[in-house]
């Protein structure tokens, strides 16, 4: 880690200078070599990488999610959460909309979701099933698709015969 970042008790200095909603307020940061710089504003959404904040946009990596409210904080990747690769615009329409739940007290963590009951699974499909969905999906895609009957039948009729002896 290069000298110039803060230590001890710079932290503690420089955290003292944030607000309850864990935005810098005039922050500074206090070099080894007794300069102070200010410390750069990212509004809650950062990302965890070593690529400079000015590549933020174009770099692969994903957005973070960063946000206290109430003396609880929030972090967490927010495609993790989504789903889904979000661009910069998207990540911040969706740490607003996090924001404003959050408030709102009806945001619900991902640990609190993994409490709930998980959905049903459907139940097991049989070979004759698969097959026709297999046939619909992607048996048009041979290069004799005519031949799909056959093919089925025989491996059908393998199938079976396993079953039933095993």
């Amino acid at each position: 880690m290069p000298e110039e970042f803060l230590h001890g008790s710079d932290v503690i200095a420089c955290v003292e200078k944030m607000c309850c909603e864990g935005v810098a307020v005039d922050a500074k940061r206090r070099l080894r070599d007794g300069r102070e710089v200010d410390i750069g504003r990212n509004d809650g959404l950062r990302k965890v990488c070593r690529c400079g904040r000015h590549k933020w946009t174009k770099c692969p990596h994903p957005w973070h999610f960063s946000f206290q409210w109430e003396g609880e904080h929030y972090r967490f990747s927010l495609e993790r959460h989504i789903g889904k690769k979000l661009s910069r615009a998207d990540a911040e329409v969706e740490a607003e909309r996090l924001r404003t739940a959050i408030r709102a007290g009806e945001f619900q963590a991902a640990q609190e979701r993994a409490r709930l009951p998980k959905p049903q699974q459907p139940a097991p499909m049989t070979f004759r099933q698969f097959a026709d969905e297999w046939r619909a999906r992607r048996g048009y895609q041979l290069v004799r698709p005519g031949d799909n009957d056959s093919r089925l039948k025989l491996i059908a009729r393998s199938f079976c015969q396993e079953r039933n002896h095993g």
